[in-house]
C-alpha cells in the first residue's frame, strides 16, 4: 500500500462524506516556500528578495515575492490519548492541547487529532478528553505525525502541527523511510512536544536502540520539517514553548519562484541562503516534489 493510501486510510472517518485528498504535487507555474531567517534569538523582519539566495537542486532561482505580512494559519493539534499518558501526563496533555487551541486568532483554522492505537478526527478539545485512556491498544506516534503532515493544503496559509505526546511509539505501520519522505514533501513546520513523568531503561527495548537517545528518530523529522523537539520535564511549563512555536511560524517569510533550469518531475532539494552580512540561522523545508 502506497504512504498516500495508508495516509487516507488512516484519517477516514465515518462521519465524513468527503474527504480531500492530500498531494505531495507541486505547482509546475510556482512553489512556495516558508522561510524563518534568525540573528541569534531574534526574527528578522527586513529583508527583501534581494537578501536572500535560494536553490533548487543546485541551481539558483528568481525570487518573485518575498512576503513577510501575516497569514492565516492552520494548525494540527496532534494529541495523544493512549493509555500510556493516563493520569498525570494525560491531564498535562489535555491542557496542552487547549492552550494550543486558544492560540488561534479569528482567521485561523485549527484541526484536532487524537491518536493511539487509531488516529480520529475530534472536535474540540474535550472530546479528546473522552478518548483519553479509553484504547487499551498501542500507540501510532509516528503514523499520527504523518497523517497530520498529509492533510488536505490550501493556498495562502502558513500551516503548523503542534504533536504533544508522551513520545512513545509502539504500533505505527509506516516504514519510517517513508515518514521521512512525508515530512520531507510537506509544506508543514513541524514542533513535538515529549510530556513524561519518568522515561525508564524498558524504553531502549520499544525503540530497538541501545542507546539512551531514545527520540532521535522525532528530532529527525522535526528537523525535517523545520521546527524544534522538546523533551518536558516532570513541571515544566509547556505554554510559552507552544506560544514561541506559533508566533514564530507567523514571521515566516513566504518566497515565491516559478522553477528555472530544474527538471520537470521529482524530487527537488531546496536550500535558501541569506546573502546579507552578518551571521544568520534559516530554517525552511527540504525540498518538494514536482509533476507526476
Amino acid at each position: 500500500m502506497s504512504v498516500l493510501a495508508i495516509a487516507l486510510w488512516l484519517v477516514a472517518q465515518p462521519e465524513q462524506t468527503t474527504q480531500q485528498v492530500p498531494t505531495f504535487r507541486s505547482s509546475t507555474d510556482a512553489v512556495l516556500v516558508h522561510v524563518l531567517v534568525r540573528q541569534g534569538s531574534r526574527s528578522v523582519a527586513d529583508l527583501k528578495c534581494d537578501d536572500f539566495q535560494l536553490r533548487d537542486n543546485g541551481v539558483v532561482q528568481s525570487l518573485t515575492s518575498c512576503d513577510y505580512d501575516s497569514m492565516p494559519l492552520d494548525i494540527a493539534v496532534v494529541a495523544d490519548t493512549s493509555q500510556s499518558t493516563s493520569g498525570v501526563v494525560s491531564d498535562r496533555i489535555q491542557r496542552s492541547a487547549k492552550a494550543a487551541v486558544d492560540l488561534a486568532l479569528p482567521i485561523d483554522r485549527v484541526r484536532i487529532l487524537g491518536f493511539a492505537s487509531m488516529i480520529q478526527d475530534r472536535p474540540n478539545v474535550e472530546a479528546l478528553r473522552v478518548l483519553s485512556g479509553n484504547d487499551l491498544g498501542h500507540t501510532a506516534l509516528v503514523d499520527a505525525i504523518a497523517t497530520a503532515m498529509m492533510l488536505p493544503v490550501d493556498a495562502g496559509r502558513r500551516r503548523v502541527a503542534l504533536v504533544l505526546t508522551d513520545g512513545l511509539d509502539s504500533n505505527s505501520i509506516i516504514p519510517k523511510e517513508l515518514v521521512q519522505g512525508v515530512v520531507d514533501r510537506a509544506d508543514m513546520v513541524l514542533h513535538v512536544f515529549a510530556i513524561a513523568e519518568t522515561r525508564g531503561d524498558w524504553m531502549s527495548m520499544v525503540y530497538r536502540t541501545g542507546e539512551r537517545d531514545y527520540f532521535w528518530f522525532l528530532n529527525d523529522l522535526v528537523k525535517r520539517g523545520g521546527g524544534s523537539f522538546s523533551d518536558l520535564g516532570p513541571t515544566e511549563d509547556i505554554k510559552p514553548k507552544l506560544e514561541a512555536a506559533v508566533a514564530e511560524i507567523r514571521t515566516r517569510y513566504l518566497l515565491r519562484y516559478t522553477p528555472q533550469g530544474v527538471a520537470s518531475q521529482g524530487w527537488h532539494a531546496i536550500d535558501v541562503e541569506v546573502l546579507r552580512s552578518g551571521r544568520y540561522s534559516v530554517m525552511a523545508r527540504k525540498g518538494y516534489q514536482r509533476g507526476s
